[in-house]
């Protein structure tokens, strides 16, 4: 909540509305889908129109626009949604196209000679208070949803509209400052992360030593490898585990297979995530250096060594090594590099996307590169070095931004509360 040493005195937003004051869009039974059009003059705005404008849009047929001219937007009009993501709005301007809201959303009318309608909107989208105030008032266990009573009752520090104006000029400023450095943190790791992919599929297909002759591997995915090194299909290199497990839980290492994460122990993951194993009945035994698969979402990554003995989830694949051909790690590698999560999704199928499954008799037919025994491990040990460097750097990073967004926030609750002397130059 908003401290009682504040500057400003503190004002229900119900007081800053004009004579419009909220309404929330039509029923739904009002904007049925197939009733609407694909193109026209009035836009039915929706909640994905507040962050992008070129998101999916329908148009009201003409025939209904009296019908529905009490939802329509106007100008300086901020609008909002009321279920699922609470916490954005936008302010309805000259330059967007002429529209209304659908169901989700809702819009407020400032009263402009008490309240500038950016201010207000400042106040709504990032000042902490407000946020912290829409959270408490909101409803709801699956879709949060906020009511026009809860609404209207929040409150905001209310400067006088000079005193508005100096604010405003003084967030854009600062604020501007700070996010030209965050989006240049933002940009440094996100250079780092494609520089670790593209270090780590370099190295996995062309090894470590840049001098050695390459020649054609006659496979379209993997293109040139080392001259010495060859080329099988991993049905030669690692086998299929049929193992079951019939233990009781409380007497297992439950293994779980994260698409950014690889492989990790349950445990170790509940603390963050609350998901729980219940049963272990009918799980696949899993050994250390076997390779974990997804089969649904393998084109995506999915895929992992195990550092742990333990059981895993009867969706998954596992594949046991042939410890004297290959180095798991340096599978591990590769398995997760994007033309081979590429291949994966062409030997795939399935009725849609998020269900495209690449079964083990696909999985097994692609053919990988096959280095000597002694340079995959070096391979995998040099990546293991660098990729816990680079990662190093990019936390780094991610910790300076998280802490510059904090400042932003700081520097918008001083300022909004009258905590710091604002001047417009």
């Amino acid at each position: 909540m908003i401290e009682s040493n504040t500057k400003y005195k503190l004002i229900k937003l119900r007081y800053l509305l004009d004579r419009r004051g909220y309404k929330s869009g039509p029923f739904g039974s009002t904007l049925i889908l197939d009733q609407l059009n694909m193109e026209g003059e009035l836009m039915i705005y929706s909640p994905e129109h507040i962050t992008n404008m070129e998101a999916d849009t329908f148009y009201l047929p003409k025939e209904r626009y009296k019908a529905m001219n009490q939802f329509f937007l106007e100008v300086n009009d901020i609008f909002f949604p009321i279920v699922g993501t609470l916490g954005k709005a936008k302010i309805f301007d000259s330059s967007m196209p002429k529209g209304m809201m659908n169901q989700r959303l809702a819009r407020i009318s400032p009263d402009t000679r008490k309240v500038m309608p950016l201010y207000l909107w400042r106040c709504m989208c990032e000042f902490d208070s407000f946020k912290e105030q829409l959270a408490s008032s909101s409803r709801g266990a699956i879709l949060e949803h906020i009511t026009k009573e809860a609404l209207v009752r929040i409150a905001i520090p209310f400067p006088k509209i000079d005193e508005q104006a100096s604010v405003l000029a003084y967030l854009d400023r600062r604020t501007a400052e700070i996010d030209r450095l965050l989006t240049d943190l933002q940009s440094q790791a996100e250079m780092l992360e494609q520089y670790k992919r593209e270090l780590i599929a370099d190295t996995i297909i062309h090894g470590l030593d840049k001098s050695v002759p390459l020649r054609d591997s006659g496979v379209d995915w993997i293109g040139s490898v080392p001259e010495h090194w060859e080329c099988h299909r991993i049905k030669n290199l690692f086998k299929l585990r049929k193992e079951l497990n019939y233990l009781p839980l409380e007497e297992v290492e439950i293994i779980s297979l994260y698409t950014d994460l690889g492989v990790l122990k349950n445990r170790d993951i509940e603390k963050t995530t609350g998901n729980k194993a219940h049963n272990a009945d009918g799980y696949k035994h899993v050994y250390k250096n076997d390779i974990v698969v997804n089969i649904i979402l393998c084109w995506m990554g999915a895929i992992g060594m195990s550092n742990y003995d333990g059981v895993t989830s009867p969706a998954y694949d596992v594949y046991k090594p042939n410890e004297n051909l290959v180095s798991s790690r340096y599978y591990h590698y590769l398995f997760r590099t994007p033309k081979f999560n590429d291949e994966c999704y062409k030997r795939g199928r399935g009725i849609m996307l998020m269900r495209w499954r690449t079964y083990s008799d696909d999985f097994v037919d692609i053919r990988v590169p096959l280095p000597p025994l002694e340079e995959q491990e070096k391979i995998a040990a040099f990546l293991d070095v660098k990729t816990v460097q680079i990662e190093g750097l990019t936390t780094d990073i991610k910790e300076q931004i998280g802490k510059l967004k904090q400042y932003r926030q700081i520097v918008i609750h001083d300022a909004v509360t009258g905590k710091i002397k604002v001047t417009e130059g």
